[in-house]
């Protein structure tokens, strides 16, 4: 999903409050974005908490490529309580961190046998007692499996463009959040964060985010700086070509 390559523009009018510049950008996500959803497969809400669990520090691509057999030898909490570590080890192994993944999702699932007669919680409260559920999990299950925005889900990519476009000054997951929350409408609380994943994915990545191609960059804090130094990079590759 690309963007229209434009340059970093100082002509359009500034917001002039933080909420009317997160609400700019949001416009523009939507208009960038327009389908953005959640990319992990699943059919329930179990199935959905296991797959946000999963993707910690690992792809959605690679989550969805092995959730399949987990869930068609294990599709249901207590089905997933009684599997052995072991069991699912082998299952989740590529993910990254299996160990604390299968033992997550174990207990997870005997919790929600025990405690919620088998189903997922629809309570925030609720959903953080779960091994391995913090807030970023939480609320994509509260969200995408029961329509509730109860937060803004905070990233690693939501984290760094919070940050860049000026919506925040703190690193802390959970203090993002807040301040996300006080900027935007409850309504768009999850598929901002998705749209801002998508965003972060395809144009401000981490190293050399693409301000020159970015629709966003005359709403950015950070566009002009990093612009600047991207046209002082370009010059000094091409001074260094110059001499060899």
């Amino acid at each position: 999903m690309g963007t229209k390559v434009t340059s970093v523009s100082t002509n359009r009018k500034k917001p002039s409050t933080k909420k009317q510049q997160a609400l700019s950008i949001l416009v523009r996500l939507k208009r960038l974005y327009p389908d953005a959803t959640c990319s992990l497969t699943y059919s329930t809400p179990v199935q959905l908490l296991v797959a946000t669990i999963l993707s910690a520090q690992c792809t959605d691509e690679r989550v969805n490529k092995v959730t399949p057999d987990i869930f068609r030898q294990f599709p249901d909490a207590e089905s997933l309580a009684n599997a052995t570590v072991e069991q699912l080890e082998s299952l989740v192994r590529s993910t990254g961190f299996y160990r604390n993944k299968s033992k997550n999702i174990k207990a997870a699932c005997q919790m929600i046998v025990r405690d919620f007669g088998g189903q997922v919680p629809q309570r925030m409260e609720e959903l953080l007692r779960l091994p391995g559920v913090a807030r970023k999990t939480a609320n994509v299950v509260m969200a995408h499996a029961f329509g509730i925005n109860a937060g803004v889900t905070v990233d690693t990519h939501v984290s760094r463009l919070s940050q860049r476009l000026g919506l925040t000054d703190h690193e802390d997951p959970v203090r993002i959040e807040r301040d996300l929350m006080k900027l935007l409408p409850q309504a768009d609380w999850e598929n901002w964060s998705i749209r801002l994943i998508y965003h972060g994915r395809a144009v401000c990545r981490a190293r050399n985010p693409a301000c020159e191609q970015c629709e966003l960059a005359d709403l950015c804090a950070s566009a002009p700086k990093i612009y600047d130094q991207n046209r002082q990079n370009e010059n000094i590759d091409i001074i260094s070509s110059a001499i060899r």
